[in-house]
């Protein structure tokens, strides 16, 4: 078998595998990685389907009693996109059918990388294994589908700064505008190509930033008319004020913030330590094993690792622009704090940046490919939901035994 085939291959196994992972794991968690949030979601795309349009209920919790008005508070895209897929599989229930867009999301991401990288792409996508892929693409949450368009604007940032992305004026308009509608964070983005744009104004891409300049202007009127819409049918521009947490001094945000970097790093872990501790130092020294691996074998790289990298500068690019702006807003109004949820949109262009900084070495990748491939399935493996497979397997063993 051909080394292409045997990659395209690899990465069917591993969208199926992902996949079927995150139907066990919602099948058998208490609240099947339903959140508040994802409870409006659904219950707007039912009333969609119903024919009452974009209405959601104005208290939580709610029933079917519950007072409804415009769904404001929240972009409309996640909950229109379930129930077109709800529509469009028929029987599927709305539940179902948010999930079904988190596993599309999935396979447009993994058709995004092959677009990028070729038949290699299952080597960054192996970061879906981490615990906090896992976690996103588990809960009925607009994120999944968000981080499509944020994955496709660095590839097209990056193939137009080249001049390798026709027609980039539309499909940045179209892009930009899908992160907004998707959710309202999606405007982050705005001032990230602002500066994209300015950037390539004084490195005499003039054309460029014309093209930047004039998308920006048409997402940002279709986003200013959005709010205004929502103004008129419900007296604020996104659905009534905020609660925010009490204020925090800089010892306290700055120890969030890190404490929200280390979940991010540690791969393999479940979120919450104090559950289990033993297991979460034995899984960190495990990834740091690897890690000091990859050091050992660093001899093999020609320079630095990332040096002349232009995939890796538009995913990094896009992911700490995304994580200057939160902090400015996180530290300007408090919100959500630093975990997997807020911090994906940072994480996934950073570690799929990583992958391919290692993909483009292939005397180093040769080497540390098949650790690295071990570690993830590992990572896989131990956010199956341990407990109720235990139990199964004992319940089988009392059976036969």
């Amino acid at each position: 078998m051909k080394v292409s085939q045997r990659n395209h291959l690899f990465g069917a196994f591993l969208i199926i595998v992902i996949i079927a992972v995150l139907c066990l794991r919602i099948s058998v968690e208490a609240t099947h990685y339903r959140s508040p949030d994802s409870d409006f979601y659904i219950r707007v795309a039912e009333n969609i389907l119903e024919g009452k349009g974009l209405r959601g209920p104005n208290t939580f919790p709610f029933d079917e009693n519950t007072p409804e008005q415009h769904f404001a508070a929240w972009a409309p895209g996640y909950p229109i996109l379930t129930a077109f897929v709800a529509w469009l599989t028929g029987g599927v229930s709305v539940f179902w059918a948010s999930k079904m867009v988190n596993f599309i999301a999935l396979i447009a991401i993994y058709f995004l990388l092959f677009k990028w990288v070729g038949s290699r792409a299952w080597f960054p996508f192996l970061y879906f294994c981490s615990f906090a892929m896992l976690e996103v693409y588990s809960y009925s949450w607009s994120e999944p589908i968000f981080l499509v368009f944020v994955l496709l604007l660095a590839y097209q940032l990056k193939n137009a700064w080249y001049e390798r992305e026709r027609l980039f004026f539309l499909k940045l308009t179209v892009t930009l505008s899908l992160l907004f509608f998707i959710r309202y964070a999606g405007l982050v983005y705005y001032f990230g190509v602002a500066f994209y744009a300015i950037a390539a104004f004084f490195m005499n891409r003039r054309k460029l930033s014309f093209q930047c300049i004039i998308s920006l202007a048409i997402c940002s009127i279709l986003a200013l008319g959005y709010f205004y819409y929502n103004y008129l049918q419900v007296g604020d521009y996104t659905g009534g004020e905020r609660v925010f947490p009490d204020w925090i001094n800089n010892l306290d945000f700055i120890g969030n913030l890190l404490h929200g970097f280390l979940n991010s790093a540690s791969l393999a872990r479940n979120f919450y330590l104090a559950t289990d501790e033993y297991l979460y130092f034995a899984l960190m020294l495990i990834q740091l094993a690897v890690i000091g691996y990859m050091i050992t074998k660093r001899r093999l790289i020609n320079g630095p690792l990332l040096k002349t990298n232009e995939d890796v500068y538009a995913l990094w690019g896009t992911s700490f622009s995304y994580m200057l702006i939160l902090l400015i807003l996180r530290r300007l109004s408090p919100f959500d704090p630093f975990d997997y949820r807020i911090l994906s949109p940072f994480i996934l262009p950073f570690f799929v940046g990583l992958f391919m900084a290692i993909l483009k070495k292939e005397a180093f990748f040769q080497k540390v490919y098949r650790p690295i491939v071990a570690f993830m399935m590992l990572c896989l493996v131990m956010n199956l939901p341990k407990v109720y497979l235990l139990e199964k397997v004992k319940a089988l063993l009392s059976m036969i035994l």
